[in-house]
């Protein structure tokens, strides 16, 4: 999930002022520059950046009280010639260094977090990676578990829906474990047959969104440490039993070149420490550990998709960790397949705990005296290092690495920042940004409720998104030699900013939403010709966005109008 500040919080405050006087902006401050602030780059790009984002809430009031004037005025002025729009930038050249061929390899995808109420089924055991298991629907602690994971108390565990159950199917499930304690199942579960260490039950339907509201759940009694819970196991009878991904995971991922492990991994909550002794183990039933799913797992997934793993790795893995991580990816990933790594994610960004981190980091090692700035230079300085250890494993076939560094997508400053620091740039081979659209749509439309109005503003903002704010990131890497791609993409649409009364769900499900994911993905195909990774795979709708192009595992192809379009283009359907 993104998250942006509400233009709509930008309001002008000295609008009557004379055009030649300073003017308070309220949330930016003065428009004079002070001379403290003179020769500072962070802060007079913090500054633009702000004022920018005014100047489009302040373009859009004028515009609805000119509209006003016009409607109340009895005989009013002839409209002025519009002013032609500038011609569309020509396309930039290939990017330099290893840009992936295939188109497959041209549209990758954010694969989406496995919990209970996500939507998204990953794994066959539909125990797996669902919940954590909980007394009294709280987290057990850690003293209640035992050195394998397993309740040594009686205990609930939530299970992952299967699919066809948001659709109005019956679906039978059994489970299996070994110990000699019980367990039951409630919830939407009609008991079926019980035998030692097995209950087979009927997963009954809820149809409806993906939301929690379908819930089966398995109580474990009479387990202690000394008469332990193993094994424990719950999939369709007619599954493979030794199989780890759920098939449809498989096959709907199948499409997508590259899969970005951002949701799977720990580099969002940036956990204080991430090594080889406290981290995630392939095997458990729960990814307990510091990184999220299992760094074997994560490569799993891909190859058993064919495609390329990009890895978010948290900010405080060690160089133990790193190291270890690197090396499993070379020997595991076949050759000549590109292996994607990324340190952290959005580390310019304040919405998560990393951003405060590394600019604290930075202040601290005096890389320089300013707020923000510190951050990305210390960003720049703890990318290379990690990166460092990669490029030592992958020595023997550099060509299959890819080294990722991320900037920001509206403000091309910070990458040359991040670029510019030290030596990094000898240690990167790609520049990452976010193009999303759709952020600024109820801002360029104030007050628009019509469903068609708003579909046809979300197309023209779609339409001019990669400029400048893109070309003026690819200029930035084409300084550096470096390919340029998207880590995230898609539509940013916020149901925070919608006035009321807006169907947003009707936005995101209307067809035309495929039409404009259809000249999204043209548009940075014929512009930048390379990697865009969309966000993300699966997700409901709900308060906090649309993030999925699809909102359940098994939604039909129909109903998906974002996954269609990326379907189309890549041939996956």
């Amino acid at each position: 999930m993104k998250l942006i500040f509400s233009l709509a919080a930008l309001t002008l405050s000295a609008c009557a002022a004379a055009p030649a006087a300073a003017q308070t902006v309220s949330g930016c401050g003065t428009t004079a520059i002070a001379k403290a602030d003179a020769n500072n780059p962070a802060k007079l790009g913090v500054g633009a950046e702000c004022f920018g984002k005014a100047k489009a809430v302040a373009a859009a009031a004028e515009a609805a009280r000119r509209n006003r004037i016009a409607a109340i005025t009895p005989a009013p002025a002839p409209s002025p010639t519009p002013t032609p729009s500038p011609a569309p930038p020509a396309p930039l050249p290939p990017q330099q260094g290893k840009a992936p061929i295939a188109l497959r390899d041209r549209v990758g995808v954010n694969v989406a977090g496995s919990v209970y109420w996500a939507g998204e089924r990953t794994f066959a055991n539909l125990a797996k990676g669902a919940s954590v298991w909980q007394s009294n629907w709280a987290d057990l602690p850690a003293d209640k578990l035992d050195a394998a994971g397993y309740p040594i108390v009686d205990a609930t565990l939530l299970l992952m829906p299967p699919p066809p159950v948001y659709r109005g199917a019956t679906v039978r499930v059994t489970c299996t474990w070994s110990g000699a304690g019980a367990i039951g199942a409630s919830g939407y579960a009609a008991w079926v047959s019980a035998k030692a260490g097995s209950i087979t039950f009927d997963w009954k339907p809820n149809p409806g969104q993906p939301s929690g509201e379908q819930r089966v759940w398995l109580t474990a009694s009479g387990y202690s440490a000394a008469a332990p819970l193993r094994d424990l196991d719950c999939r369709e009878p007619g599954m493979d039993r030794s199989a780890l991904f759920a098939p449809e995971i498989l096959s709907f991922l199948k499409p997508f070149g590259v899969l970005r492990m951002l949701d799977v991994s720990a580099a969002n909550s940036n956990p204080p420490s991430v090594t080889l002794t406290n981290r995630s183990r392939p095997g458990r039933l729960n990814y307990d550990g510091s990184d999220g799913m299992a760094y074997e797992d994560m490569v799993a997934l891909a190859n058993q998709v064919g495609s390329s793993p990009w890895f978010t790795i948290p900010w405080n893995a060690d160089d133990g960790y790193l190291r270890a991580m690197a090396q499993y990816a070379h020997d595991t990933v076949p050759a000549g397949r590109m292996v994607y790594v990324e340190n952290s994610n959005e580390v310019w960004n304040w919405s998560f705990g990393v951003a405060g981190q590394a600019n604290n980091e930075g202040l601290a090692e005096k890389l320089t005296d300013q707020k923000y700035l510190a951050g990305y230079l210390r960003y720049a300085e703890r990318t290379a290092q990690v990166m460092k250890i990669w490029t030592a494993v992958y020595a023997d076939r550099p060509a299959d690495l890819v080294r990722v560094v991320s900037g920001q997508a509206g403000n091309s400053w910070v990458g040359e920042q991040i670029l510019g620091f030290g030596d990094l740039a000898k240690y990167a081979d790609a520049y990452a940004v976010a193009p999303y659209f759709g952020g600024e749509l109820f801002a360029q439309n104030p007050g628009v409720t019509d469903h068609n109005k708003l579909m046809t503003g979300l197309e023209k903002n779609a339409a001019g998104i990669f400029d400048p704010n893109i070309t003026g990131n690819a200029a930035v890497a084409k300084k550096y030699n470096l390919r340029l791609v998207a880590y995230e993409a898609g539509q940013h649409v916020l149901p925070s900013l919608a006035p009321a009364g807006v169907d947003y769900a009707a936005i995101e499900r209307d067809p035309r939403m495929g039409d404009i994911y259809a000249g999204y993905l043209s548009g940075w195909a014929s512009t930048f010709g390379d990697l865009m990774t969309l966000y993300a795979a699966t997700g409901a709708i709900n308060q906090y966005g649309a993030w999925g192009m699809r909102e359940y595992s098994g939604q039909p192809i129909s109903e998906t109008p974002k996954l269609k379009a990326a379907l189309d283009f890549v041939g996956g359907r």
